[in-house]
C-alpha cells in the first residue's frame, strides 16, 4: 500500500463516483487485516488510529515499522508539530 495526500485518494473518487473508506482502527490488528483486504481488492482506504489504539499501541507500531502494513507521509507543512508528540522524532529517522 502507497502513501498518497487526502486529495489523491479523494479527487477520482468523486469524478468517477465511488466512495472510499475512512476506517477507525482499534489496534494494530485492524490496521493489518484493512491494509490486507484493501490490497487484495485494489482499493483506496483512509486510515485513522482511534483513541483506544493512540493509547495503547506504540508510536513506531502506527508509524508503520512493517513495510508491508503501513508507510508513514509526514506532510511538510504540520513539520513544527513533529516536536509535539513523544517519540514521534525517533519514528521519522527510521523513515529516512
Amino acid at each position: 500500500m502507497t502513501h498518497v495526500t487526502l486529495a489523491q485518494v479523494l479527487q477520482p473518487a468523486l469524478k468517477r463516483g465511488y466512495a472510499v473508506p475512512g476506517l477507525v482502527c482499534l489496534g494494530w490488528e485492524d490496521m493489518r487485516a484493512y491494509v490486507a483486504a484493501a490490497e487484495a481488492e485494489h482499493a483506496p482506504i483512509i486510515l485513522q488510529a482511534g483513541p483506544g489504539c493512540r493509547t495503547h499501541t506504540p508510536l513506531p507500531i502506527l508509524g508503520g515499522q512493517s513495510q508491508r502494513s503501513l508507510k508513514q507521509y509526514f506532510q511538510p507543512t504540520h513539520a513544527a508539530q513533529l516536536h509535539t508528540i513523544p517519540g514521534i522524532m525517533d519514528m521519522v529517522a527510521k523513515f529516512k
